[in-house]
Order: structure tokens, then C-alpha cells, then sequence
């Protein structure tokens, strides 16, 4: 190995263990969030079973498909860390990791150099959605598509290069892995119909006939997944969680969404993109007469990862909701056009300091100040308290059929620590998840004074719980709430 390469992965090296060390520290003090609470109380309920999570006979409460991203994902995990949340960031992780070596073989699959790809390939671990938006389990569905959707790709291309049926089948498996991880990866038949096209000579007409039918298992199982999920899915599942709007509002959300992807800098990594398409296109004009071989790679992969993120954009597009969860699965394809960025530029660089700049993008791209007050203001583990708090006290009063939380009054949280506690740990799903068999009634006391006073004095069957200002969890009142033996009174 060259002296630049062996300090450029010494220094990739490096800066992985740092992000990963980080995402650690704020994962080993994470805890689980609303919506996780749902899945940790559904995968518990006595009737669910494995056929009804593929084939469902009846509608459920939510209305996403999803039985490995989501129902499978908590199944499998519980089974092995229960309520400890660390062991379910360490998966999606590992998860991370195995999509990152994805793009890395993609990327040298293209002829990028080694440690352009290396680093394509460590944007799923420092990039922004990886470091700040896995911290809710239930997001992790976009992880799984984003990690089945890649390695499908992956051995797709490595089929066309060899022509044996084993990967192609193994990347037709894979997309059915990813689909049932979450539909979204219904269009990486797309995608890799476009990389096909590169591979097959002869006219155009020519070439796409023969992609096609390198794809037919492929299009057969989206085509089967989407008939499944439209026609035999009961109707409950098939609404929408959020609203669709087919506008010029498009434009807008596409630009929301890669602006997560690109960690807040999308105008910058645009404005060196397009620096990158110059300084290609003046560098390969003066290479006329030599093979076009590599530049014509680059051409194919940064098309491939425009086609690709294309089609995965489209879901999100006409939701006016651009979330940082969408951007997990964003992210690979544009690991791989950055990829194409800087293997564009590298050439232009002298050879001292291209192994330096590739560290120092990478570095940019990681969001170093808010993983910092990540770790600094983490809500975790007051959740896992109060959860285990609610454990006990339930358990010591079984024969209540409701939960009152009394906050907003003398002594304890005010009405926006309340609400941003109530919005992230203290939902229904929540209590359900403390007792899954137990059907409750919750109720939230907010008031002051004289009225806050009556309101909690006249609670007399539910189990109460006191959410201070320092957001800890009691199931006694503060000694300074006034007066104490009316809010102790039941």
C-alpha cells in the first residue's frame, strides 16, 4: 500500500472511531421514544403472531406494512436486549456499517479509487441522518431498506460482471428483504435497469430488452409486493399517515429532504458538484486521445446515483413533511454521487494533499456540534426512569384502571416541560407499553394553585405520578407544592 493511501486509512480510521465513539456515548444515554413504545407493546400482545405480521386477516392500528423493518426489527431485538434501547442503536449501527460496505463495493465496482470509495462508504456512519436520527428505534426501518436496497444493487452488478445466477438470485432475495423493510425499496428495479444499460452493447432498443429481462425476478417481486399490499392488505393499513400533495409544494419538500441528507450544507456540496462537473469536463477534454475508460465509469455512477435517488425522492416529495428518518434512506445514493464529486476533483489535487482534503470533507459532513448537545441534553434516561417508576407503581396497584400525571403546578415541570415530555415519553403508547394487558385511562393534571390543588384532590382511583422540574418522575408529591396533604390525599 502507498505511503498516501496508508495515511489516508489510518486517518479514515481514525475519524470513524471518533463518530462511532460518539454515537455510542449518546446511545449508551438514549432511551426509547414515542413510537417505539408502540412496536415494544405490540410485539408483546398475546395475539400477534408471525403469520398475521405477513398476511394480516384483520386491519391493525397503524397503517404502515412493514413486518421486518418494523414488526420483525422490535421482535428480533427484544428477544435479545429487551428494554435495554442500547443494544437496539448498536443493531442499527451494524446495520449502517454493512450499507457502508455496500457503497464502498459499488463504488470501486465503478473504478473509484480506493480511498475515494473508503469514503463513500463512511458517509452512512458520519453523516447527519446516521448520527442524530437513529436514536428512535422506530426509525430503523429506513436503515433496513437503505442497507437491503444497496446490497441488492450491489450483487446485482456483481451478476452482470459474472453472469452467475447465485448473485442474481441473491440480489432478487435481498429486494424482497428490503420491501418488506419498507416499500420505498420498490424502485431499486429502476435503478439497476439503468446500470444494465451500460453493460449491454448494441442499440439502445437492443440494450434495454436485455436489461429487462435480467430483471424479470426482480420487477416479478415488486410487481407481487405492491399487488399484496394494494389488494390483500386489509383497508386500515392502506391509509395514509400523512397527507399528499402533488403541487409545486414538490419542489419544496425535495429540497427539505436533501438538505437533511447533506446535513444543512445542500448549497455547498451543490456549489462543489458543480465546480466537480468543470473540472471534469476541462480534464477530460485534454485526455482525447487517451482511453475513456475511467471517465466513462464515473459518467455511469454518478447517472446510476442520480437515478437512484431520484426514484427514492419521489415517495417523500409529495409529503410536506421532509423528516430527518427519510434521509437514512437517502443516504446511500448520495454517499455515491458524493463519491463522483470528489473522484472528479482528486485528479486536479495534487497528490500531498488529496488524501487530506477527502479527510477533511468527511469531516464536514459530520455534525460535530449537534451530536455534542445530543450528548449534552439527552432525555433518556429520564424516560427509563419514569418507565421504571410506572413498572413498580402499577405492579404495587393492581386493581387500577388509570393513570393520572400531575405537572404544571407548585413545585413541579411547567406546561412546556410537560408537553415536551408528554409529545416523547409520556403518550399512550407508553403506559401501554408499561402493561400491555391492562387497559388504562390516562389523564393529565396541569394547573396552579387553588384549582390545581382540587383537580389532583379529587383523583381518587388512579395510580398519580409527579413529573418534576428537573423532569424525574414520583409517585409522591414535592414537599414544596403547597399543601402537600391535599395533594397526598386519594
Amino acid at each position: 500500500m502507498r505511503p498516501a493511501a496508508r495515511g489516508f486509512l489510518l486517518g479514515a480510521i481514525a475519524l470513524a472511531v471518533v463518530i462511532v465513539g460518539l454515537r455510542l456515548a449518546i446511545g449508551a444515554r438514549e432511551w426509547f421514544y414515542g413510537d417505539d413504545f408502540f412496536f415494544l407493546t405490540w410485539v408483546r400482545e398475546a395475539h400477534w403472531s408471525w403469520r398475521e405480521t405477513f398476511i394480516p386477516s384483520s386491519a391493525r392500528w397503524i397503517a404502515a406494512y412493514r413486518p421486518l423493518g418494523l414488526d420483525g426489527y422490535y421482535v428480533a431485538n427484544f428477544a435479545l436486549f429487551g428494554w435495554n434501547a442500547f443494544g437496539y442503536y448498536v443493531t442499527g449501527l451494524l446495520l449502517q456499517a454493512l450499507t457502508g460496505y455496500a457503497v464502498f463495493r459499488i463504488a470501486r465496482y465503478y473504478g473509484l479509487d480506493l480511498r475515494v470509495a473508503l469514503a463513500s462508504g463512511l458517509v452512512m456512519l458520519v453523516a447527519k441522518p446516521s448520527s442524530t436520527a437513529t436514536y428512535e428505534v422506530a426509525n430503523h426501518n429506513y436503515i433496513c431498506a437503505a442497507m437491503a436496497t444497496a446490497l441488492a444493487l450491489l450483487w446485482f452488478l456483481d451478476y452482470l460482471r459474472s453472469g452467475r445466477a447465485r448473485e442474481r438470485w441473491a440480489s432478487c432475495s435481498m429486494l424482497a428483504i428490503a420491501v418488506l423493510c419498507n416499500e420505498i425499496s420498490a424502485g431499486m428495479p429502476f435503478t439497476a435497469f439503468v446500470a444494465a444499460l451500460f453493460v449491454h452493447s448494441g442499440p439502445l432498443p437492443a440494450r434495454a430488452r436485455k436489461s429487462a429481462r435480467d430483471l424479470w425476478p426482480h420487477l416479478a417481486v415488486v410487481v407481487l409486493f405492491l399487488d399484496f399490499r394494494v389488494s390483500g392488505v386489509p383497508t386500515r393499513q392502506l391509509n395514509w399517515f400523512y397527507d399528499v400533495d402533488v403541487s409545486l409544494d414538490m419542489l419544496s419538500n425535495t429540497r427539505g429532504n436533501l438538505e437533511l441528507v447533506m446535513g444543512g450544507k445542500l448549497e455547498f456540496c451543490a456549489a462543489v458538484g458543480l465546480l466537480a462537473l468543470v473540472v471534469w469536463s476541462r480534464f477530460a477534454s485534454h485526455r482525447r486521445g487517451v482511453p475513456f475508460d475511467a471517465s466513462s465509469q464515473l459518467v455511469q455512477l454518478a447517472l446510476v446515483g442520480a437515478v437512484w435517488l431520484g426514484i427514492m425522492l419521489l415517495p417523500f416529495a409529495v409529503l410536506a413533511l421532509p423528516t430527518a428518518r427519510f434521509a437514512l434512506a437517502l443516504l446511500p445514493p448520495a454517499a455515491l454521487l458524493l463519491g463522483a464529486i470528489w473522484e472528479a476533483l482528486l485528479p486536479r489535487l495534487r497528490p500531498a494533499f488529496r488524501s487530506p482534503a477527502l479527510l477533511l470533507a468527511l469531516a464536514l459532513l459530520a455534525p460535530w456540534r449537534e451530536s455534542l448537545e445530543h450528548l449534552n441534553t439527552s432525555r433518556g434516561a429520564a424516560y427509563r426512569d419514569a418507565h421504571e417508576i410506572a413498572v413498580q407503581a402499577l405492579r404495587a396497584n393492581t386493581k387500577s384502571s388509570c393513570v393520572t400525571v400531575v405537572c404544571n403546578g407548585p413545585g413541579l415541570a411547567n406546561g412546556s416541560q410537560c408537553a415536551l415530555f408528554r409529545d416523547g415519553a409520556f403518550t399512550t403508547a407508553f403506559w401501554s407499553s408499561v402493561d400491555p394487558h391492562r387497559a388504562l385511562a390516562i389523564d393529565y393534571s396541569e394547573g396552579g394553585s387553588e384549582a390545581f390543588l382540587e383537580q389532583v384532590r379529587n383523583v381518587h382511583d388512579c395510580v398519580r405520578f409527579y413529573l418534576q422540574r428537573d423532569l424525574t418522575v414520583s409517585t409522591e408529591p414535592p414537599s414544596n407544592a403547597g399543601d402537600a396533604s391535599l395533594l397526598s390525599a386519594r
